[in-house]
């Protein structure tokens, strides 16, 4: 087993440089955390997609381009010590958690383990596989309220463990900050996926914001990226959806149909 590293050691460095940034140019924390999100995501854009609300100067992009390094070494510290880290979660829950924002509150990172362990801790080889676009037929590990997709990274380091194939995943949330660090967390674990900002109840159809994960990884071991796709037909998700949608019209159609009952006329002689 790995030695544990206090996460304050890990996520220190690079909540400084946010905090710090926030205070001297008077912005927001969370402003400042979303805002380098989309910086890290626009660096591994496939596609190098122009970011058109970009508000900030040359001095202060440099300023994100140092927080985005300290995240990368930093997270190379964690995972020393532990197969998956979810350092972008925990900086969120650090601001986030006393003002409840959003109503968020993500599952802590040793029971999205045992989550892993007792969905996924069985024949998972036997499971049916989908196509998944350039990545060929794998097993789909999906979470349709992901959160910062901790419980994915659990299972993606479950699979690694079993030194299965790897499991296409697929974070949903209504949440665009969330969906970004989702992508970014698939992106620098080394995953193959997907995520999608709708919302799964209302609208699965529909795609305000989605990712691509690692097509620059795959079939060769390559540069990882993050590409941008808001075409519902063109992602797996909406493909899963269409089919559980289809699966459930047709065990519908399949149940047995109640018998009309004839009325009786009644009489009391």
């Amino acid at each position: 087993m790995k030695a544990v590293i206090p996460r304050s050691d890990v996520t220190g460095p690079l909540l400084k440089e946010i905090e710090d940034f926030a205070r001297v140019h008077g912005r927001y924390y969370s402003e400042v955390l979303d805002s380098l999100l989309d910086y890290i995501i626009f660096c591994f854009d496939i596609d190098h997609t122009p970011l058109p609300w970009w508000k900030y100067n040359h001095e202060e992009t440099a300023k994100f381009h140092q927080m985005m390094i300290t995240y990368f070494l930093q997270m190379e510290v964690a995972l020393k010590h532990r197969s998956w880290y979810d350092m972008f979660g925990d900086l969120f829950m650090a601001w986030a958690g006393d003002k409840k924002y959003r109503g968020q509150c993500f599952t802590p990172m040793d029971v999205c383990d045992v989550l892993a362990h007792v969905t996924l801790d069985r024949r998972i080889e036997d499971d049916p596989v989908i196509p998944c676009r350039a990545f060929g037929k794998r097993v789909i590990v999906n979470d349709c309220a992901c959160g910062s997709s901790r419980t994915l990274l659990a299972g993606h380091a479950l699979f690694v463990e079993k030194g299965l194939r790897k499991p296409y995943l697929i974070g949903e949330d209504l949440d665009a900050m969330c969906c970004k660090m989702s992508a970014v967390n698939l992106m620098s674990h080394g995953c193959y996926g997907e995520v999608v900002c709708h919302n799964t109840l209302t609208e699965p159809g529909e795609v305000r914001m989605g990712f691509v994960v690692n097509e620059g990884m795959y079939p060769f071991v390559g540069i990882p990226t993050i590409r941008r796709e808001n075409k519902p037909e063109l992602l797996v998700t909406t493909a899963v959806w269409r089919r559980k949608k289809e699966q459930a019209e047709r065990m519908k159609a399949e149940e047995p149909q109640p018998k009309k009952q004839e009325a009786v006329q009644l009489s009391l002689f």
